[in-house]
């Protein structure tokens, strides 16, 4: 039998200020339901009774639920829970209360501001610096192309290829742009920037990864800020074409929005009101001068981009986020390249701390920046105690340590009107693109390699290597990654024995609040952990090219036989027709003719297309799948084109609401789409 722990007595009973709390809860939801959160006043009638929750919540965290009397042990971990939770709190969620709060709207800027650009009264000549190392020739000729698109006129466009490959070169001249390479890789991709910066002149440079690919009117929009002499540059968000690796391999690619949409959508504008943006590496121009000014992109770090907003708003400058989806790039889809791209990131911007943008000794920066700068460091700490928070319930399960003097009443009164106040706030904030519920499972998928990374970064900054995240990879088979599935394995295994132990000792008591406490807090821990688990199992990923899920008029035409169809999904390689069991009778008929498929609002004419019938079970329709060779580059110019407007008209409705979230969030572990996926 466990022993009995003794407690202190509650200071606070549950009913303390609850009902001026549970009406401040009812007004957040209120607010919530019943407004947008475009205007600031809004925003802050929202966020004043959060506040009130919040100190309440706190003040009884702090004095009524360590564990004083309880021996050495507990005491000591209970007191690092409380240091961890409020570590977290004031890194993380605070920060981000005071950017969603104060978030800015460059739009309507840009709107005005975009008018010199149209009508050439503004108009100058622009380079544009495609960085590339080691994609293949479908993503390279996507970017160069989406570059070309852009109907500014006055541009110059660079393949900067790191990888001196003789195909990139000649597909250069082939698509006629310019080509620059070097003898070596040094500094990575801030070297590779730099050699092409000394080689062009043009007074602005517009910066794309080369697996981004920019919308026909992005220079326009972007262009237009710099009749301000004080702005230096200009970022715009990271929008994707492709599922993220959770959306795949969990098989919800059209009930999720992608992870970065935090980020971009909630962190960059707030950052953009007290000119703490930070350059993210691409989908950004920067005006010439001030970056020479700076000897070119820093080299000190692996996050030049970073590096070189820091700087520049130290000396003074604007840098501006326009908060539009006006390019769209490829996401890591599979866990490997996922925690490449995360660990690089860490390790870059804590690197930052041993230079001299470091925000607590750079010159030049203001209190705001400072902080925001700092805050965006520090968030890559607070792994460790997410992760001792996550592992609390075992102190209890296998070796009774209470670590909280709580009863189930007061843990309703106090925590849970902040549980669901916190959680309501954020969902309202980010507008139905980023969900509470699965910020935990994408938090908690780097969290085993980033810890050590950070720890080693912080031992040696710069000891380490350097790697670029792949692009474009196929495979016909499923990889688990088990760097990732064996800790959460193990973990989930000690809270399975934790739990059975509490099974076979215990008496279970209804009103025990330490045992109901954990058990609640065990079993969400071991969710979290097996959805990482599915999650780090990479479905088979056959198609190189991406598939869109876009609604165009299509003709197919079969000798003199022609039929108008609607595209279900379209790719630069295919596209799939929806059909009925009538039209298909029909086809059949016209079997053995020559078929071409035309899309008439895009302007493409009778492409020769092979086809193929594709069966839908149960109530499916039929449709049609039509593969054609590579197109013609006129044809896929508009091809592409057309695509990349559709994607950017419909970002603004890309929502989904915290029901469908949380529903795709419990049936989730239950499909395990990742463990039976063959496709």
């Amino acid at each position: 039998m466990m022993m009995s722990i003794p407690l202190d007595p509650p200071q606070f009973s549950a009913d303390f200020m609850l009902i001026p709390t549970a009406c401040c809860l009812v007004w957040i939801l209120a607010i919530t339901n019943l407004k947008d959160d475009k205007s600031f006043w809004v925003r802050l009638l929202a966020m004043l009774p959060m506040v009130f929750i919040c100190v309440r919540y706190l003040t009884w965290r702090l004095t009524d639920t360590i564990v004083w009397n309880s021996g050495d042990i507990s005491t000591v971990i209970s007191l690092l829970v409380v240091v961890a939770e409020l570590y977290a709190f004031f890194v993380n969620t605070f920060s981000s209360w005071t950017l969603f709060l104060m978030k800015s709207n460059r739009s309507p800027q840009a709107d005005k501001m975009q008018v010199a650009v149209y009508e050439g009264t503004f108009a100058p000549m622009v380079d544009v610096f495609i960085a590339t190392v080691n994609e293949p020739d479908s993503i390279l000729r996507r970017t160069i192309t989406g570059c070309l698109n852009m109907d500014y006129p006055n541009k110059q466009i660079w393949v900067l290829d790191d990888g001196r490959r003789a195909w990139v070169k000649e597909l250069a001249a082939e698509l006629g742009v310019g080509y620059f390479d070097r003898a070596d890789n040094k500094h990575f991709k801030a070297g590779n920037v730099n050699n092409a910066l000394w080689q062009t002149h043009n007074e602005f440079i517009s910066f794309f990864d080369a697996d981004f690919v920019p919308s026909p009117q992005f220079l326009h929009r972007v262009l237009g800020f710099f009749q301000d002499p004080n702005i230096a540059l200009v970022q715009t968000p990271q929008s994707f074409y492709n599922p993220d690796l959770v959306e795949m391999n969990l098989g919800i690619q059209r009930g999720m929005t992608n992870e970065q949409d935090l980020f971009f959508r909630g962190i960059q504008p707030g950052r953009d009101f007290f000119n703490a943006v930070i350059c993210c590496g691409t989908s950004f121009v920067a005006r010439r001068a001030p970056l020479e000014a700076l000897g070119g992109m820093p080299t000190e770090t692996i996050t030049e981009d970073l590096m070189t907003s820091v700087y520049l708003q130290a000396d003074g400058y604007e840098v501006v986020y326009l908060n539009e989806a006006i390019s769209f790039g490829e996401a890591p889809n599979r866990s490997v390249d996922h925690l490449k791209q995360r660990i690089r990131w860490a390790r870059g911007i804590l690197q930052t701390l041993y230079t001299a943008v470091n925000p607590l000794t750079c010159k030049g920066l203001n209190i705001f920046q400072r902080y925001f700068h700092l805050i965006g460091s520090l968030y890559w700490t607070t792994f460790p105690a997410r992760l001792f928070l996550m592992m609390l319930p075992l102190a209890y399960m296998l070796f009774s340590i209470q670590t909280m003097n709580a009863t189930v009443d007061t843990m309703l009164s106090f925590f849970l009107p902040y549980y669901l106040g916190s959680m309501t706030l954020f969902s309202w904030f980010n507008r139905g693109r980023r969900s509470p519920f699965w910020s935990e499972v994408y938090e908690f998928i780097p969290i085993f390699a980033l810890i050590p990374n950070v720890f080693a970064t912080f031992i040696d900054p710069f000891g380490l290597g350097f790697k670029v995240t792949p692009k474009g990879v196929t495979t016909n088979k499923i990889m688990p990654n088990w760097d990732v599935i064996i800790p959460c394995l193990v973990v989930i295994g000690l809270h399975t024995y934790g739990l059975l132990r509490l099974g076979a000792m215990w008496s279970w008591e209804a009103g025990n609040p330490a045992l109901m406490l954990n058990l609640v807090w065990s079993l969400y821990a071991m969710l979290i952990f097996w959805m990482v688990c599915l999650a780090c199992v990479d479905v088979p990923q056959k198609r190189e090219d991406i598939r869109f899920d876009q609604q165009w008029q299509a003709t197919l035409q079969l000798g003199s036989y022609s039929v108008n169809l609607t595209t279900a999904d379209i790719s630069e390689s295919a596209t799939r027709l929806t059909l009925s069991k009538q039209l298909l009778k029909e086809l059949r008929s016209h079997a053995n003719k020559i078929a071409t498929l035309s899309f008439p609002e895009m302007g493409i004419e009778q492409v020769p297309v092979e086809l193929r019938i594709m069966e839908g079970g149960g109530k499916k329709d039929l449709s049609l799948l039509c593969l054609w060779e590579k197109l013609p580059q006129a044809y896929y110019a508009l091809l592409l084109r057309h695509m990349i407007m559709r994607l950017e008209a419909g970002w603004e409705d890309r929502k989904v609401s915290e029901w469908h979230f949380a529903w795709q969030f419990l049936k989730s572990p239950l499909r395990m789409h990742s463990l039976t996926s063959t496709t």
